[in-house]
């Protein structure tokens, strides 16, 4: 299905990284689609208020020195976890079967590795990822897309009492992503961004927490 191409861009990342890891064969992989590019910036419609509200909750993590999500997909074992570093650096953990992926990204770099039993564990270059770097996984307000929200009844995350706003992007080459974004009614910050599927059940969910977290990123010395 299309709509998952935005959240899971973490599996692209995954995807290619063992296409570049020891010991498996040097395929090459496509450019990251054009549709999932961040350059332009989203442009709001909707309700007045609710456009302020949403914009507000990204801004506001936008300017945290870092932050952490988790990022599940249906029918996927096991989360990925994203350490984010404002304005442009990521650590992702992907967990795989009897191994881990690493990717960090700073910037425009990207160095990944891929460690298992019989993989060394060295840190790679890859040019496909670094072209992918700013890929919003983490952030829907970087979409370069049209987005319609309207506010919706409030909720409660673990607790936490939430205000949720529907959120579909249209995607420049037409696609409509059914989304959710909740946003903390304490602090203002965002909680989770859910894409969903037509009976409106999540596909995959990004949920953050850890906020202004003392992240540092840095990319490794590649060995």
């Amino acid at each position: 299905m299309k709509s998952r191409a935005v959240l899971a861009s973490v599996s692209l990342v995954v995807f290619a990284c063992l296409a570049a890891g020891p010991g498996v064969a040097q395929t090459p992989a496509p450019s990251p689609p054009a549709r999932l590019s961040p350059a332009a910036g989203p442009r709001f419609t909707g309700a007045p208020e609710a456009i302020r509200e949403i914009e507000a909750a990204f801004q506001r993590l936008n300017r945290l020195n870092g932050y952490r999500v988790r990022y599940s997909e249906r029918g996927v074992e096991g989360a990925s976890v994203i350490d984010v570093q404002n304005p442009d650096r990521r650590r992702t953990l992907v967990p795989q079967e009897g191994a881990t992926l690493e990717v960090t990204q700073v910037g425009a770099r990207t160095i990944v590795r891929l460690t298992r039993p019989d993989m060394n564990g060295q840190w790679r270059c890859s040019p496909i990822l670094s072209a992918a770097a700013d890929l919003p996984i983490t952030n829907p307000s970087r979409l370069n897309a049209e987005i319609a929200v309207v506010k919706l009844r409030d909720e409660e995350i673990a607790l936490a009492r939430v205000a949720v706003y529907e959120y579909n992007i249209r995607l420049p080459e037409g696609e409509v992503l059914r989304s959710r974004v909740y946003v903390n009614q304490a602090g203002g910050l965002p909680r989770r961004w859910s894409v969903l599927d037509r009976d409106g059940n999540a596909l995959g969910t990004v949920d953050y927490y850890d906020y202004n977290a003392p992240i540092t990123i840095q990319l490794p010395a590649r060995e």
